[in-house]
């Protein structure tokens, strides 16, 4: 899986993607820097798998790309869900708290 997250189709590199972040418990350094990698995807879906499977695993290197997805404002459910995990495991991770806050009064207007 580790060798799909490169694959030249992003749909291959989403899945392994996924496959690797959401569907496998396994936390090695390994996957946190291959998860690190697919942060930089050029696809929209890769990045966000990329963004779950580091959340799940508690990897602060995750937070810059949760906050640049919410300032963005075009955020996906994914991004949603990393920056809740991140912030459930760090509660004062304040960058996170404040893009997640700033995104959710964005969608209210």
């Amino acid at each position: 899986m580790l060798l799909l997250m490169k694959d030249e189709v992003p749909a291959t590199r989403d899945w392994a993607t996924f496959a690797i972040g959401t569907q496998c418990d396994t936390d090695t350094p390994e996957i946190r820097d291959a998860l690190t990698e697919r942060l930089l995807d050029a696809d929209d879906e890769t990045r966000a798998e990329a963004m779950m499977g580091l959340a799940r695993r508690g990897d602060r290197r995750v937070v810059d790309a949760i906050v640049a997805e919410l300032a963005n404002g075009d955020s996906g459910v994914i991004a949603l869900e990393a920056a809740e995990e991140i912030l459930a495991r760090f509660p004062d991770e304040l960058p996170v708290r404040e893009a997640l806050e700033k995104w959710r009064l964005d969608d209210e207007s």
